[in-house]
């Protein structure tokens, strides 16, 4: 098994700055299965259009959506209009389509995946026998994975997350991260809701003072946060909600508990104990080359 530890040392670098930089240890990974088709071919296919088979490479447009019609991720954003999006989504890299290569169903790989890979890898063993031009609705469900045992993959933050006043850091480690040298007055953040700047530096360091109205409502990952502060700190009271869905980079859990010191988050299912409805339409199919043996050549 796979440590939570190392997962998150492999991917903590990809992950947004500020808030997220607090809760990256948080990150974890995995894979499970996929169920059948629930529609009939769109109206817009046409007679005589490709055939999509195992091994062809197909453009595909997807919807998916929970149970309660948040959208948890989509190829364009134009159908989303007037949609309610979940706080999971994240828009699609290249909006409008998305190629994958269909495989034969119930092939999928054990290879760590995102919550977006593991929807495609599973609409690619449902892809096989559509149409070009032709949509379905499917549904994609998963269990547990025996591997994530709870020790590992049940996770425990704190409700109130402690924000310094005042900041000292390395000279360097400053230029690293700001991409020039300081100067007393120069603007600095780790996370937007908490913006800084340099109050002194010497050769060695850097003075950072941060500012934030108390009061202030902000979004974090695991809900809407209140800001509150004392004589040397600003804290974030978050509203986590039990039950909810919540992102870690690019994997996703559900809230278990909330109590008034910590929220627990299950991150041992690949889609937070949630059944997927996807609405995918193929765009265009690439068919697979023969291959072609040494003798025929």
């Amino acid at each position: 098994m796979i440590s939570i530890v190392k997962i998150i040392t492999k991917s903590a670098c990809k992950f947004r700055a500020g808030f997220m930089l607090l809760i990256s240890f948080l990150v974890i990974s995995g894979c499970a299965t996929g169920s059948g088709p629930k529609t009939e071919a769109g109206p817009e296919l046409m007679p005589g259009a490709k055939i999509v088979q195992p091994g062809d490479t197909a453009d595909i447009r997807f919807l998916c959506r929970v149970s309660n019609g948040d959208v948890v991720a989509a190829t364009d954003m134009r159908e989303m209009q007037g949609m309610p999006k979940s706080r999971v989504f994240l828009p699609h890299s290249n909006d409008g389509s998305e190629a994958i290569t269909a495989v034969a169903a119930g092939s999928l790989d054990a290879k760590e995946k995102s919550f977006e890979e593991e929807i495609t890898d599973r609409l690619a063993g449902m892809l096989a026998g559509m149409r070009v031009g032709e949509g379905r609705r499917f549904e994609l469900t998963a269990q547990d994975l025996p591997e994530r045992d709870r020790q590992n993959f049940v996770i425990s933050i704190p409700r109130i997350r402690i924000r310094p006043k005042e900041m000292r850091m390395p000279k360097g480690d400053y230029e690293f991260h700001a991409g020039k040298s300081p100067e007393v007055g120069q603007a600095f953040s780790l996370d937007p809701a908490f913006p800084g700047h340099v109050e002194s530096f010497t050769d060695k360091e850097v003075v950072l003072r941060f500012k934030a109205d108390p009061g202030t409502r902000i979004e974090t990952p695991f809900g809407t946060g209140r800001i509150l502060e004392d004589e040397n700190n600003y804290k974030v009271e978050i509203a986590a909600v039990q039950g909810a869905l919540v992102r870690t980079g690019p994997f996703v859990g559900r809230i278990t508990e909330v109590d008034a010191q910590n929220i627990t988050i299950d991150y041992r299912h690949p889609f937070g104990r949630e059944t997927l409805t996807c609405d995918v339409t193929i765009e265009k199919v690439s068919k697979a080359k023969p291959i072609t043996s040494a003798a025929g050549k």
